[in-house]
């Protein structure tokens, strides 16, 4: 398992784990999309395809099982929140979203992930 790169929001992986041999989608913060549902890059996560994930300390992450949820404003089936200043316990790792969120477990379609400044500089 790898943890997220530095200027990441989060990552997608294909598999549990968050394997990275197979195809994962590093997130930017401020990004937000729709998954393809076919992806003829080699590293290219398609729709309904993750099985685990990473949010990153002071970023909150909104998943979609729909792929026009994000688009019509609709409120996202599943949110990571990181955010909050208290927060001690850094990076979320989930490593098998069918243990904890199954309903969202390789359903994910759209995402939105933003995060916000450390409060220490």
């Amino acid at each position: 398992m790898l943890g997220l790169t530095v200027p990441s929001c989060a990552v997608l992986y294909d598999k549990e784990n968050c394997d990275r041999s197979n195809n994962y989608l590093s997130i930017l913060p401020g990004a937000q999309g729709v998954l393809p549902l076919i992806s003829l890059q080699t590293k290219g996560l398609r729709a309904n395809d993750a099985e685990s994930l990473i949010v990153k300390d002071r970023c909150k992450l909104e998943l979609w099982d729909k792929k026009d949820g994000l688009e019509k404003g609709s409120l996202p089936d599943l949110v990571f929140d990181r955010m909050a200043w208290w927060n001690i316990l850094g990076d979320k790792y989930v490593d098998e979203l069918d243990d904890d969120h199954d309903e969202m477990n390789e359903a994910i379609s759209a995402y939105r992930c933003t995060c916000r400044d450390s409060m220490w500089g």
